[in-house]
């Protein structure tokens, strides 16, 4: 609350003040993403920090494990992680055409929790700085900029496997954000076909026996694929309404802006963006059926978050030039209403465990 109490005084504040509450604002998030205590992760990610210190490596990428072995003490750890997190986002947003000042109010406002607990935020973040090197260069340095982007958005992967994901949707919007409306609704009449094609790849995936050095890989992946472990319950429910809510407004003012004719003026990198941000929210959709032996609840959850960045920046771009604003209202009050929900959810868990 008190850094959603700044980021709105930077939004509002024309003074020598504006400056310093920007500069509270950022170190603020700094902190928030270093202790984030209202989720568990940061106790797991402790547990896994001394196991890797003792010689366990894990089943953390390898980038994390170097990482580790390098630095002695956790927080140093996670200032490295999450601070470059927090580094790339932020410049992200200052390389695009919209207010610096809007994104951070709304990714305060809707995602700060939700991007300072995994370390797939450093996978995300390297992909959408990557991706604004190719919507807006460098002036005059445009094959630096090219291969700048694409080595950056590449080196995700390596950040986390479920960067494969965000990849594939980065450069399908690439492609979307140029189509007409005929063609919007071909490639959405299409997604029966493609929801087939996915079942049978993850049923393959699912029944997979391979030799003994691979298997417990294998096994680990279909484990979380199938959402072993997950929390349940009336509490959790209301969770992910609060959580989930947000993205399906966002794709219905994407939906708006495209077919009412808006979509064409906005800058390309905000075009890029937005497309970006709906075609994974709809690609991710696709894994909220639970296909047949195959339970894809977790994958589902997990491939929208991608679209949090993305998000951020269309709904600051839409805010800046007064498009939607009763919609992008409502998606403020659920997500913030989402944040103090989450909170007290997690106090509770931790008081009755």
């Amino acid at each position: 609350m008190i850094l959603l109490f700044f980021s709105w005084r930077s939004l509002n504040t024309d003074s020598p003040l504006k400056r310093i509450n920007k500069k509270i604002l950022i170190i603020g998030i700094f902190i928030f993403f270093l202790f984030p205590f209202c989720t568990g992760d940061y106790f797991h990610y402790l547990e896994i920090f001394e196991q890797i210190k003792r010689g366990y490596d894990g089943h953390l990428e390898v980038v994390y494990l170097y990482i580790a072995h390098f630095t002695e003490y956790y927080t140093v750890w996670r200032i490295i992680i999450w601070g470059c997190s927090l580094f790339l986002i932020l410049k992200t947003f200052q390389r695009l055409n919209v207010k610096y000042d809007y994104c951070l109010f709304f990714c305060v406002s809707l995602y700060l929790i939700l991007l300072s607990y995994a370390r797939v935020t450093l996978s995300m973040s390297l992909i959408f700085y990557g991706l604004s090197y190719f919507v807006r260069p460098i002036q005059r340095h445009f094959i630096f900029s090219f291969f700048l982007g694409m080595s950056t958005i590449a080196c995700s992967y390596f950040f986390h496997k479920s960067a494969l994901f965000g990849i594939g949707m980065v450069f399908l919007g690439l492609f979307t954000a140029r189509m007409n409306k005929t063609q919007v609704i071909i490639l959405i009449l299409l997604i029966p076909i493609f929801l087939g094609l996915i079942e049978n790849l993850l049923n393959i995936f699912m029944n997979l026996e391979t030799d003994a050095e691979s298997l417990q890989n294998i096994r680990v992946g279909q484990a979380y694929m199938s959402g072993e472990g997950r929390a349940s319950g009336l509490g959790r429910l209301i969770y992910v309404c609060f959580i989930r809510t947000p993205f399906y407004f966002i794709l219905i003012i994407y939906g708006m802006a495209f077919f009412q004719g808006k979509y064409k003026n906005f800058p390309i990198d905000i075009k890029i963006f937005s497309s970006v941000s709906a075609i994974i929210i709809a690609g991710a959709s696709v894994f909220a059926f639970n296909f047949e032996n195959v339970n894809t609840t977790v994958l589902y959850y997990r491939f929208l978050l991608f679209s949090m960045i993305p998000c951020t920046i269309f709904l600051a771009y839409c805010f800046e030039h007064h498009l939607y604003g009763k919609l992008i209202k409502t998606i403020l009050y659920i997500g913030i209403s989402g944040n103090i929900y989450s909170l007290l959810y997690s106090t509770y868990l931790a008081y009755v465990k």
